[in-house]
């Protein structure tokens, strides 16, 4: 998050609900440098990330982290453009 051309961290826990509960990594250093680093930090609503979970998402936004709220398009043949998800 430290390089210039970083401005936003997509699916910070990388998680795929149900299958896969995400990265097991320290996530108030990574609250910490992004405040650091003014990066935000995606808060995807889609039903099959969830990524982050409200309660970490909680945890980064009391830390001081700012958040992107965005949700990845589900329906079948939808490009991002055409749906307009961010």
């Amino acid at each position: 998050m430290r390089h210039p051309l970083v401005n936003i961290v997509t699916h910070p826990t990388n998680r795929m609900v149900p299958y896969k509960p995400g990265y097991d990594i320290d996530y108030d250093r990574l609250f910490a440098i992004a405040v650091e680093t003014g990066t935000i930090l995606e808060i995807d609503g889609a039903p099959s990330h969830l990524d982050m979970s409200g309660a970490l998402a909680r945890r980064a936004v009391a830390a001081g982290s700012w958040c992107a709220s965005t949700a990845t398009p589900i329906a079948p043949n939808c490009s991002t453009a055409r749906c307009g998800s961010a």
